[in-house]
Order: structure tokens, then sequence, then C-alpha cells
């Protein structure tokens, strides 16, 4: 499911909701509200417990299913509960629900917005590198989380950078600028350093997109490179040591001179 919500979800088979006004039911994801509650009849239990249809008692045994629409959020395994006037179910590790782990798709440079620093999966292509002085970037994509989404705070949402081939010994982690952060795109600092194939994953609410989603293999990892040092010039340095002197005596002034070359 989208971190930016608004898709369709239900729960079907629920009693003891036949005369409850559905305005006065809300469905919580991980503590966030459903929105655009409906409610409609989807069994009857009441021959199942030898209940008479015209019985009183029947409109008890009805089963309902309600419908809604996603709320915006993060995380995976969060609970689902269903609250109405004087109560709510109980929450259960066996129904739980998971936003989507964040997927990168691009990575551009934030001050040449058509510079992609992505390196792809075939070889031998020209490939964009970044100053090894480091840069701001941009991570656009999917299911980032946003800046609005009620208690995915910035500690959540983390950028890490690790490679072999880097100057990185360990995996490094930056915390992502709260003011450039959408469901789609997420800016960030990248540091000075050198080398190729670093790895940049993003962490959004223990998700990472280095996880696969479900049902699916994991994804390719994102890679980017730092610039190859080029030499614009050089110049011969000479040691102290290595040079040669040569006193020349003048009879006429006695004056000595040093000459270097």
């Amino acid at each position: 499911m989208s971190t930016a919500g608004g898709e369709p979800f239900y729960i079907g088979g629920i009693m003891s909701i036949a005369t409850v006004d559905p305005a006065d039911i809300k469905i919580l994801i991980g503590g966030r509200t459903c929105q655009n509650l409906t409610k409609t009849v989807d069994g009857d239990l009441a021959a199942q417990y030898n209940v008479p249809p015209d019985s009183p008692l029947a409109i008890q045994y009805r089963t309902y299913r309600l419908d809604c629409l996603t709320p915006p959020g993060a995380g995976k395994n969060l609970p689902i509960v269903v609250v109405v006037p004087g109560g709510q179910s109980q929450a259960n590790p066996d129904f739980v629900f998971s936003y989507a782990p964040p997927i990168i798709q691009d990575v551009i440079d934030v001050a040449s917005p058509t510079t992609s620093y992505l390196t792809p999966a075939i070889l031998n292509v020209p490939v964009n590198a970044v100053p090894t002085l480091g840069t701001e970037l941009e991570l656009r994509g999917m299911d980032f989380g946003a800046a609005d989404v009620p208690n995915l705070v910035p500690a959540k949402v983390q950028v890490t950078l690790a490679s072999a081939s880097a100057d990185f010994t360990a995996r490094k982690v930056f915390l992502v600028p709260v003011t450039a952060w959408t469901h789609t795109s997420l800016r960030f600092q990248m540091p000075a350093g050198y080398g190729s194939l670093v790895d940049v994953a993003l962490l959004v609410a223990s998700q990472s997109s280095a996880d696969a989603g479900v049902g699916s293999a994991a994804p390719r990892p994102t890679l980017v490179r730092y610039r190859v040092p080029s030499l614009l010039s050089a110049t011969k340095k000479v040691r102290w040591a290595d040079r040669k002197s040569t006193r020349l005596n003048s009879s006429h002034a006695n004056i000595s001179y040093a000459v270097f070359c």
C-alpha cells in the first residue's frame, strides 16, 4: 500500500455493529484514521445459530463489511483497530497492515535537475559522477512517507551510504532534511568522498529501499560514484639536496656568487 494513502481497503465479517451508524465507526491503521468509511451487509449467521430470520435477534447475527480509503503513513506490521462508541476491537498480531517500502528510481543533482547520478545496470555506458567535495542530491521514487505524516519524525527517515571501494569503512547514516521531503522525492547532502559503487539506501520507519516487497525479489542496489581524479598540469619538484651549486670568484670585487640549476 502506498505511503501517500488514499487506496481502497476493507475489513469483512464484522459482527455487533448492526445498529451503529457508519459515521460513528472508525478504522485505525497504526493509530491513523481511514477516510470515507461505508458499511454494507456481507453475511448472515442467523441460520447457523438456529435463529429464525423474522426474530428481532436475527439482526445481531448479520456480518458487515467496512470499506474505506487508507490514511497516509509508513511502516510495517501496524495494528488495525475498529472503534465504535463505547469500545474498540483488540489489536491482533496476526491482523496487521504494512505500507510499501521506499523505492528509489533515480538520484538527481539538485543544482542541475537534468543530471542523474544513478549507475545503470548496463555496462560500458557513460555515467555522471558526484563531485568529490560532495553536493546536495535528490532521491526520486515512491513510498518515501512525508513530513506531514503523523508520528513520522525526521529521525525515522535516514539515508545510508556504503561501499567497499569508497572511503566508507562502515555504513554512514545521514538525517534527511524535512524541508525537502515528500512521498516521491527527498533531498540530502552527499558528503565529500571518493570511490565507485556507493550504495545509497533509504530507511523509512524501519523499512529500507533495499528490502524486497511482498512476493517480489530484493531490488537492485541504487549505486552512484564519485568523480575520478583528473590531472590538469604537472610541475617537477626539485629537492634542495638535488640542486647543484657552483661557486664563482671575481678577482676584481672579491665577491662570491652561488649559481643553482
